[in-house]
């Protein structure tokens, strides 16, 4: 394989953890929901994969990847998937209504900090 898509890949790959993470603690909570020992697990997880990247080690990588692959980070990105398409459609809809209102029930997916739920 070509090294210059290897690379793309392995980019795609770190987004990919990242996107599980932030999938997984919830959207612009950081790491305010994880214990002491969780976020230092999690930050030791993405160090280390940045290392196996720097270090061009495919198989580090590798095995650093297949360990985010559970049925568990799985189903709670599916399930942000399905809320976040669910949102988008909500979103047409209003936009195309003007009615705003309408999506007062997604307050919390904003953790209320959106100035159109006022």
């Amino acid at each position: 394989m070509n090294k210059k898509y290897l690379a793309v890949f392995a980019i795609a790959m770190v987004a990919l953890v990242g996107v599980g993470m932030v999938s997984a603690f919830g959207f612009g909570n950081g790491m305010k929901g994880l214990s002491d020992n969780d976020g230092a697990q999690m930050q030791e997880q993405m160090e280390a994969v940045n290392s196996a990247i720097e270090n061009n080690d495919f198989e580090a990588w590798k095995s650093l990847m297949e360990s985010q692959l559970t049925e568990e980070n799985f189903n709670q990105m599916v399930e942000r998937h399905n809320e976040m398409k669910e949102f988008r459609e909500q979103m047409e809809t209003a936009k195309e209504s003007g009615d705003f209102e309408s999506m007062k029930g997604f307050e919390k997916g904003f953790r209320g900090n959106c100035p159109l739920m006022d």
